[in-house]
């Protein structure tokens, strides 16, 4: 199985592009912010969100395929979210048994490049089953349950690449772009990029964009950006095994190292880096504030917070945190563990040490959550995968929801799992209360929503199993309801009122909701739409077969593809579509 560069994304064998992120899995081919496009699939587990807490949604397949064109976690399709997002993201759960880990050796060039300038950031660790998060606190700011205010959209392609922030500032800069990083509010975004059709062998071209486009260095083979997207730590000048590592914070850049042979990370506010050296086979960690300040030996560096009050390192093969640099206050996570996934502050990870979802905070462990499985891709608010970590926009896990893909259930104040449905699917709300979700599958299907934060609140039914749904999504007001059934046919029903037939969709993969309430999807090979329910129109005029169509905030992108050239469409109304990229595959 395949995973995403940049967010690991688990990918199918004939996907371009990952569907969360957009990143591309060749990273010389065109790209655009994707999301991806939802699915239908014998055994959904999934999970929903999207951008601004519009939710959208993504389903999976059990067996960790990832189906068609798509998203999310595990399987089959389409959400929106690209690293973003309201109130809620997505992933599956994958039900398979399967435990992928990724082969680090020493420091070669030939390691660095494979697994880290191409892919540049993530290996996530799939093991059986899945927990995700799902909902979230008042900490996530921009509404009671936003968490991003701006978006960046991009298109690369043709050896030039296009970007605008919040549908306007057009910035241009030659060649392909490859493993974007974004910040938590999501108006900055660092990537690479090379001109030479995808050859990062003598590094590439770093960027910063935040409406204005600012060159950060060349010939550089990785990077992080921080969170507040003010910082970026960056290796450049390969020899020996070993790279010079940067900072960069908006002024002349800084040397930290200059014989990396390890990991490197940096802090959420840019000011504190975390790396390993690399000697002779010995391995060396440090932490560097104005200084460096070594972690002790046989230590590799997997996270700081700000100003090391935690730090996340592995030895010995068990990974644990500690409070600054005294060994005495290290807390043993376990072994075996790839993903960790921390609020914002980085006093709380939620993680899995192979057989029980668990919550360390403030360095101190607290009681296991469920022992149904780890953790996937997991997204909430406006994310930063970065490494082997996500980090989110949170001030704390508490009252969050998570799922392990047949039940739903939230985190307390005392850090324990409150079971609030047995469900797949889970969307919640922009309230951050209100969950709707999915019992049972194909023929069998019903759609229920439950108040999440109302203790033995029971759930409603809103979908009966007279349509069969298999698959739906959520108008923004969470009044109105699009589903698709096992039978290919797109629906639109408003609170508990008769459901409506809109048409059919092309192998339930291709819809993705715009503004909130109006909906597009693919039907024998024409975009169609229906804004909150009404009659459906064919709306563009497109070359080839459409792939699949994706919403932002901004606009909607239509992808198609005929024989060997890819096209991507873009209209600012979702009425009139211009042609904004056209290659030869």
């Amino acid at each position: 199985m395949a995973f995403c560069i940049s967010c690991g994304t688990s990918l199918s064998e004939d996907e371009k592009f990952c569907s969360v992120c957009g990143t591309p899995v060749d990273p010389a081919t065109e790209t655009t912010e994707i999301a991806p496009v939802q699915s239908k699939t014998e055994n959904i587990k999934a999970f929903a969100g999207d951008v601004f807490g519009k939710v959208k949604d993504v389903s999976v397949d059990v067996a960790g395929k990832v189906k068609d064109v798509s998203v999310d976690v595990a399987g089959k399709v389409k959400d929106v979210s690209s690293d973003v997002a309201g109130s809620v993201m997505n992933n599956g759960i994958d039900k398979g048994v399967e435990k992928i880990k990724e082969k680090t050796t020493g420091a070669v060039k030939k390691f660095f490049l494979k697994n880290f300038i191409i892919p540049v950031v993530v290996a996530f660790v799939v093991c059986i089953g899945a927990a995700v998060i799902l909902g979230g606190n008042k900490a996530t700011s921009g509404g009671k349950y936003d968490t991003v205010r701006h978006f960046i959209s991009y298109v690369s392609g043709d050896g030039e690449a296009k970007l605008t922030l919040d549908g306007k500032k057009e910035a241009k800069v030659e060649g392909n772009i490859s493993s974007p990083q974004k910040s938590y509010n999501g108006k900055v975004m660092a990537f690479i990029a090379t001109e030479d059709g995808g050859d990062y062998s003598d590094g590439a071209t770093l960027y910063i964009y935040n409406g204005k486009l600012k060159k950060i260095a060349d010939d550089v083979f990785r990077f992080q950006l921080a969170n507040n997207g003010k910082s970026i730590a960056y290796t450049t000048d390969y020899e020996d095994g070993s790279y010079s590592l940067n900072l960069w914070n908006g002024g002349k850049s800084k040397s930290i190292s200059k014989s990396l042979g390890g990991e490197f990370c940096i802090s959420p506010n840019g000011k504190t880096v975390g790396y390993t050296e690399y000697d002779d086979g010995d391995y060396e960690s440090f932490v560097w504030k104005n200084k460096a300040k070594s972690l002790g030996k046989d230590t590799k560096i997997i996270a700081v917070s700000d100003n090391y009050r935690y730090v996340y390192y592995q030895k010995n093969n068990n990974t644990y945190v500690q409070k600054g640099l005294k060994s005495d206050k290290k807390v043993k996570l376990g072994d075996g563990i790839n993903t960790l996934n921390f609020n914002k502050s980085m006093s709380e990870c939620f993680y899995n040490d192979g057989s029980k979802a668990k919550i360390i905070a403030k360095a101190k462990e607290v009681k296991p959550l469920k022992d149904n499985g780890n953790i996937i891709n997991i997204r909430y608010g406006a994310t930063a995968a970065i490494g082997n970590n996500i980090r989110y926009s949170v001030s704390s896990f508490k009252n969050c929801f998570y799922s392990d893909g047949d039940t739903i259930y939230r985190i307390t104040s005392k850090f324990e799992a409150e079971k609030i449905a047995k469900g797949e699917i889970p969307q919640l709300r922009k309230d951050g209360k209100t969950i709707f979700f999915v019992k049972g599958s194909g023929n069998n299907g019903k759609i229920y929503k439950i108040n999440g934060r109302k203790s033995g609140a029971e759930p409603k039914l809103i979908v009966s199993d007279d349509n069969e749904p298999v698959t739906f999504t959520v108008t923004d007001d969470g009044h109105g309801i699009y589903f698709i059934n096992s039978d290919s046919e797109v629906f639109y029903q408003r609170g508990k009122g008769k459901a409506k037939q809109l048409g059919e969709s092309d192998r339930n993969t291709l819809y993705t909701l715009y503004k909130g309430n109006r909906l597009y999807w693919v039907e024998d090979n024409e975009l169609r739409t229906s804004k909150s329910g009404g009659k459906a129109k064919n709306v563009g005029n497109f070359e080839g077969d459409i792939l699949y169509a994706y919403a932002d905030p901004k606009g909607v992108y239509v992808y198609s593809n005929d024989k060997n050239t890819s096209y991507i469409y873009f209209s600012k109304n979702g009425k009139k579509f211009d042609l904004i990229s056209e290659t030869d595959s």
